[in-house]
């Protein structure tokens, strides 16, 4: 049904109620009719129509009454002519804009597109305004329908840069062990898995972010979307971006770490066989990855941590970082591990092995072993230690010391007993300096006595002897104050102690200056120094 259906086709007579009740109830009648055909049957009340609708309803009533002719004047006969009228919507998110155009009465004049378009920009809609919609509204003088005029355009956030990494991350930044890392669940033997790289291979590609898009209301008002996050680039030591900052690539050939979430390549050479007599002794600046065993008393020495996956049986291997042997150390009296880090085994056995810091082995026998600022840990697996000696500057932890065999264990802690053999044997040397300087007064005293200074011939001698016990009370104050210092070190910085679940006898602990031997078996020890004493407990 047309609007002029209801305002009376040319020609033909219609009832209408000239108050308007009857021509409102019919326009807007016209309008929800349109509204289901226009807006695929989506009720009025679920969108933004139903705002509208209502405004429309008060408008209508207006426009209607504007048609009506005063009652004064020419005594309110005929009805004036009243234009078409333009009536505007826009969403609360000011993201949609429509439009209804109630139609012209008694001839007035239809729409016209100067004004639609004035009308429109009065009303605040400036922005995606559809232009083949109100060409289409002017050319057709589509009355009575609500359409959408004019569209916001919503914000598109911009993409983060991200990375596309092609060689894992690890878990671990570095080789050692940290303090706050539980020893006991070590898995020594684990092999490390080495991601091997060459110089210029790429170690990760970098995505930039996409750019936002912000959008824009159809009131003009610019909603601004968030703008990608350019991504960190994991740029660590020996690695750089390519020209074009697409890609990180490797500086140098070697193995691809984590250090502080960065990528890094160190330089690490790789030796896929055993080292032998055939082989030779190998020197290494950076680190060094060996696939086999350790035989013959090579000597390996590197700059950087060394990693040996295979077995030591006789060699000396020194490194400027960690030594990790992932099989067994089961050496010689030559064998030797020097590291200017930490020491990782499972089994040391017939070895000399020392580490400025921490030591961590599964088993330790008959081994000469020192941490020099750390301690000596064997409490993962088997956790024993029997025979030879350790040495650590803060404690050594283990399940259990000693076997039923009766082997002698030595245990000193808290300093270098190297410290000790000087303290006891300057000693030493003051008992012999007090005992040579008593003999000196004794013989000086007898000259005296006998008045033999006065003779010629004894002159020179008692001059002699005079010297001779200036000489070594001079010598006796300073042996004295070497070993007065020498006691303070060894009964200073000693707060740790030896803890095990199990000690068998003969075992022998120093602890700052003081020692004690437990001839019987104990379980559940925590050996420390309180005062001037070892307890057990």
């Amino acid at each position: 049904m047309g609007v002029f259906d209801f305002f009376g086709r040319k020609g033909e007579a219609k009832g209408f109620d000239y108050s308007g009740n009857g021509q409102l109830r019919d326009m807007m009648e016209e309008i929800r009719s349109n509204i289901r055909q226009d807006f695929g049957g989506i009720p009025v009340e679920e969108n933004d129509i139903d705002d509208f609708y209502a405004v429309l309803k008060r408008a209508a009533e207006k426009h209607l009454d504007s048609q009506m002719p005063s009652e004064s004047g020419n005594g309110g006969s005929g009805l004036l002519a009243v234009d078409a009228l333009s009536l505007f919507h826009v969403s609360e998110d000011h993201m949609n804009a429509y439009v209804c155009i109630l139609p012209p009465l008694n001839g007035g004049e239809g729409i016209e597109r100067s004004r639609f378009l004035e009308d429109m920009r009065y009303e605040g809609i400036v922005y995606g305004i559809d232009e083949n919609v109100v060409s289409r509204l002017i050319s057709m003088q589509e009355y009575l329908h609500i359409v959408q005029i004019a569209w916001g355009v919503s914000p598109v956030d911009g993409k983060d840069g991200r990375l596309e990494e092609l060689f894992e991350r690890r878990n671990e930044k570095t080789l050692e062990v940290s303090d706050n890392d539980s020893p006991e669940r070590m898995d020594i033997r684990r092999k490390k898995k080495v991601q091997i790289i060459h110089q210029g291979d790429v170690i990760c590609r970098i995505h930039p972010p996409v750019a936002a898009q912000d959008g824009m209301t159809v009131s003009g008002q610019v909603l601004y979307a968030r703008g990608g996050i350019e991504v960190k680039i994991p740029m660590g030591r020996n690695t750089s971006l390519s020209e074009d900052g697409s890609t990180l690539v490797a500086d140098i050939s070697g193995v691809v770490v984590t250090e502080d979430d960065d990528f890094a390549v160190n330089d690490q050479k790789i030796i896929s066989n055993d080292v032998n007599a055939s082989v030779g002794d190998l020197e290494c600046v950076g680190d060094l990855f060996i696939r086999g065993n350790i035989e013959d008393g090579v000597t390996i020495n590197a700059t950087g941590n060394i990693i040996i996956e295979g077995n030591v049986r006789n060699g000396k291997i020194l490194s400027g970082g960690t030594i990790r042997i992932q099989g067994e150390v089961k050496g010689t009296q030559e064998t030797e591990l020097n590291a200017e880090k930490q020491i990782q085994c499972a089994i040391l056995e017939n070895a000399r092995a020392v580490a400025k810091g921490n030591i961590y082995a599964e088993v330790i026998a008959n081994s000469e072993v020192v941490s020099r600022e750390g301690s000596v840990y064997a409490v993962s697996g088997r956790g024993l230690i029997f025979g030879g000696s350790i040495q650590a500057y803060t404690s050594v932890s283990a399940k259990k010391i000693g076997n039923i065999s009766g082997c002698k264990n030595l245990f000193i802690l808290g300093y270098d007993p190297k410290r000790e053999e000087r303290r006891d044997a300057v000693a030493n040397e003051l008992k012999e300096i007090d005992v040579l300087c008593e003999r000196l007064r004794k013989d000086i005293a007898e000259m005296r006595a006998a008045g033999k200074n006065y003779q010629r011939d004894t002159k020179e001698e008692y001059a002699r002897l005079v010297e001779q016990r200036s000489v070594y009370d001079d010598l006796a104050k300073r042996k004295t104050k070497e070993l007065e210092e020498l006691d303070s070190i060894l009964l200073s910085n000693v707060s740790g102690g030896v803890t095990c679940e199990k000690v068998h006898p003969v075992t022998e602990v120093h602890i700052g200056g003081h020692k004690i031997i437990l001839e019987k078996e104990e379980n559940d020890c925590n050996i420390h120094l309180q005062g001037k004493q070892i307890l057990l407990k």
